[in-house]
Formats: structure tokens, C-alpha cells, sequence
């Protein structure tokens, strides 16, 4: 018995088809001179990648009573889920015989069975559940590796990798595909706001005003979120209540607030973005199960980073994002931006600051500042100062 490329709908059953190279007709949609495959063998292949993805419920770890609300018929679990048959024969009962055919030539033979073996689809009228779908989204490599890194650089080792087989920047790799998904552009005349509380304002001259409500020297840089003590960034926000709420001025405080405009485009990653996954079909080799978890965890993953965090513990639990954010720099990102846990309006990190005061450069060489200086990308372009009140 054979079935054609004109039974399925999915490229990579197409594709294994194909790959065979033998043509022929179809037993099942009657389809002439095409590419054909034994039915025994394309069950085979289907059970094969099933076993990728799901998990015969009522023969799982989990006891069957967790499993019922989500567990689905594998055949309705091929027609309906996966929907790999083609619309030529999914509208009649040529699918039904199809189906039964795949399992039943490709299960274990009645001798196998005699002799103890079991058919783990129950010649797919078993009820299956994704694999290890009871335990998402914390239950994948996602998450694992996150909570990895985050107990390796706290608590383990911070200026070299130790381990040499599973070192910082390959744990943050993974991560990879999701920063393509959460890149965005902050186009050139975007406005950002910026506030500094206790000021010694107001000045006069555009490039006191500029340095007033600018990042600090390195020097003066002190430990945040996105940046280590000593490394100067430019924090600034959506909007003067967002800036106002993130320093916490109270109103016996000097606050100044500078609204800078963008000079050029600048790529960022999106922290508070969840974008939708690419879905891969399970019968590509490339499948990855734990991207069925993926955007789950990334849910967790973007209420984390903008969490508050007690000041008792912030120079430890800044860490993580601290190197998250310079491997960020190493992948040729400009910054990040993600929401206020105090607003749920957008702050943003620009990977831009100031040389900390009395740099010295050799009369015979200068060496690149390590960090792009902030009115190299920022202009100021409104200021604005606040007189403490009494």
C-alpha cells in the first residue's frame, strides 16, 4: 500500500516522501505518476516524530486524572493539531482509512505483542499530551539555563569562566533567537526624558545644561540595573512621571529634567516584549520541544527584569542583567528598553555615557573610549528645572 505527496499538507512529510524517490500511484487519494512511499514506512515516521513531541497519557509518570482536560485522540491530534493531510482528503473518509493504515502497518505484529511488546500509540487511538507539558513553563532549557546563570555569576564565579564547558556567553546564547524577535528601532527625533534630582542648577550655556542632565562621569557611575559601578550608561524614560518615580525625588529636592532627541537610529532590544514564536513543525528534524514553552517563559523572564529590587540586595541581584546587558553590547545592540514596574511605561537603557573626569590620554596615542560618549547619539532638546519646594 502506498500513499503520495497529494495525501499531506506538511513539507517535511512532503519532503521525506520525496526523498525516497520512488513514484507511483496512490492507494488512498488515487493521485498517478507521483512521488510515493510505503504506508508501513510513513507510519513509521510519523510514530518517530510523535515521540518528539507527546507522551501517551494514560501510561506518562503523571497520573491520568491531570492529564484529562488537555488530552486529545492522536488521530485528532494529526488531523486537528498537527493537520498534516492535505484538503484533498480530509473532507471524507479516505483520512479515517489512511490513518488507521499508517498505525497499523507500522505497529508491532501480533507475535511482538504475544511476546510482551506494546504499542505506545495503541494504533493511534491512544490519548497523548505534550511531553512534559505538566511541568511548563519552568519545566526547559530556557529556564534552567537563566536560573543557572543567574545562581553561576551571584554565586560562583563573575570575572572568568571556570567552567570552561559552559561558560556565560554560551548560556546567554540561547537566547539569541529571542532577541531577533524583540528588536526594535528607536528611529532618529525620538524624545527621551531624563531627571536628576539635588541639582546644582540651573545653568545657561547648552553644554552645562546638556552635562547637567546627562549620565555621570564613569567615575561617578554607580551600580544599576543595566550597568556595573564604574560604567556609564544613559537611563532615561517615556515620560517626566516614569523619570520622576524612577529616582525617587521627594519635593524637598532640586530636579532637573532634560528631554533628549535622538541624532541617530539606534537598534534596541525590547525587554518588555513578548514576541509570538515561530512554530516548527514536529516532523522536522529541526524541532525543538522547549520552544512550546518559550513564550511562557519569557513572560517570566520580562517581569523580572523590571522587578523592583530592595537596595539591600541590588549589588548582587543586578548582576545577572548587569552582564545580560553587556552580552547585549556584544551582539551590536545600542541598548535596551522595558517597562516601569512603577508606571508600566517604557525606561530605557542607551549603552552611551561619559569618560570619567581627568582621563588621561598619552600625547602619542588615545585610546577609544569603551563606551560611545552620550552627545555622540543624544541632543538635548528641552530643560527643564524644578526649585525644591519649601
Amino acid at each position: 500500500m502506498f500513499c503520495c505527496i497529494n495525501c499531506f499538507d506538511d513539507e517535511y512529510i512532503i519532503e521525506s516522501i520525496k526523498s525516497e524517490k520512488e513514484c507511483g500511484d496512490c492507494n488512498y487519494c488515487m493521485s498517478c505518476d507521483l512521488p510515493v512511499i510505503d504506508v508501513a514506512a510513513m507510519g513509521e515516521f510519523i510514530r518517530a516524530s510523535l515521540s518528539r513531541a507527546y507522551v501517551n497519557a494514560t501510561t506518562d509518570d503523571i497520573p491520568y486524572h491531570l492529564h484529562r482536560a488537555s488530552a486529545e485522540r492522536i488521530k485528532d491530534v494529526l488531523r486537528y493539531s498537527e493537520c498534516i493531510f492535505s484538503a484533498e482528503i480530509d473532507n471524507n473518509d479516505i483520512c479515517e482509512k489512511l490513518m488507521e493504515d499508517l498505525f497499523e502497518y507500522s505497529g508491532p505484529s501480533g507475535r511482538d505483542i504475544s511476546q510482551g511488546a506494546i504499542d505506545e500509540w495503541e494504533n493511534g487511538d491512544a490519548e497523548v499530551v505534550l511531553r512534559d507539558g505538566f511541568y511548563a513553563p519552568d519545566n526547559n532549557r530556557f529556564a534552567y539555563t537563566w536560573d543557572g546563570f543567574k545562581e553561576t555569576v551571584k554565586h560562583g564565579n563573575r570575572f572568568f569562566d571556570l567552567n570552561r564547558n559552559n561558560s556565560r556567553e554560551s548560556m546567554l546564547s540561547i537566547f539569541d533567537v529571542f532577541f531577533e524577535l524583540m528588536e526594535v528601532e528607536l528611529e532618529t527625533g525620538s524624545l527621551i526624558w531624563r531627571a536628576r534630582s539635588k541639582s546644582e542648577g540651573p545653568f545657561e550655556s547648552m553644554r552645562e545644561r546638556t552635562l547637567e542632565c546627562g549620565p555621570p562621569p564613569a567615575n561617578y557611575a554607580k551600580s544599576f540595573r543595566m550597568n556595573p559601578a564604574g560604567i556609564s550608561y544613559f537611563y532615561g524614560a517615556e515620560d517626566k512621571d516614569t523619570c520622576m518615580k524612577e529616582i525617587r525625588a521627594v519635593e524637598t529636592e532640586n530636579v532637573v529634567f532634560g528631554q533628549f532627541r535622538t541624532k541617530c537610529s539606534l537598534k534596541l532590544i525590547d525587554l518588555s516584549r513578548v514576541p509570538k514564536m515561530p512554530s516548527i513543525s514536529i516532523f522536522s528534524s529541526h524541532y525543538d520541544h522547549d520552544m512550546n514553552w518559550a513564550r511562557d517563559f519569557l513572560l517570566l523572564f520580562c517581569t523580572e527584569i523590571s522587578k523592583p529590587v530592595d537596595e539591600g540586595v541590588a549589588p548582587i541581584e543586578y548582576i545577572p542583567t548587569q552582564i545580560l546587558s553587556e552580552y547585549i553590547r556584544l551582539k551590536g545592540y545600542n541598548g535596551v528598553c522595558y517597562h516601569s514596574s512603577l508606571t508600566k511605561r517604557y525606561n530605557y537603557t542607551l549603552f552611551c555615557g561619559r569618560e570619567r573626569t581627568g582621563s588621561f590620554h598619552s600625547g602619542f596615542y588615545r585610546v577609544d573610549p569603551l563606551v560611545p560618549d552620550f552627545m555622540e547619539w543624544l541632543e538635548l532638546f528641552q530643560y527643564e528645572y524644578v526649585k525644591a519646594q519649601c
